[in-house]
């Protein structure tokens, strides 16, 4: 399990940035996640109780973003784009594994979560585009 290093001392997490929370083995960060999908996904989610991404079936995981990396990824994979919604997820909530993986093109490691991502877990949307 990682951590981000700024989840050091805040329960679970050592200064390494490794560890588990105690109550489900998961990584416990002191901020959200972020996730950024349609409107229509997040609709069908609703109707579900789940978040499912299509790449959680293609790569095995929901690509999601600490608050300081939203802008760029919105930029990056996202420009032009309307309908886009941004989620934010409660890593405590979550029943599946975060961890957090590098990404090569911008040399920055990224929370990712390892199965869907249940509705109650989601805290917030805000349009974004």
């Amino acid at each position: 399990m990682h951590c981000p290093a700024s989840a050091a001392g805040a329960g679970g997490c050592d200064g390494n940035g490794a560890g588990r929370s105690a109550d489900a083995g998961r990584c416990r960060s002191q901020g959200a996640s972020y996730h950024i999908t349609t409107a229509e996904a997040w609709q069908h989610a609703q109707t579900t109780g789940e978040y499912k991404a299509p790449s959680l079936e293609t790569e095995g995981f929901i690509h999601c973003s600490d608050a300081h990396q939203v802008a760029g990824v919105l930029q990056r994979f996202y420009a032009g784009q309307t309908g886009l919604l941004k989620l934010q997820i409660d890593p405590a909530r979550l029943e599946s594994e975060l961890k957090y993986e590098g990404a090569s093109d911008v040399n920055e490691k990224f929370p990712h979560v390892f199965g869907p991502i249940p509705v109650a877990a989601v805290i917030g949307v805000e349009v974004v585009a």
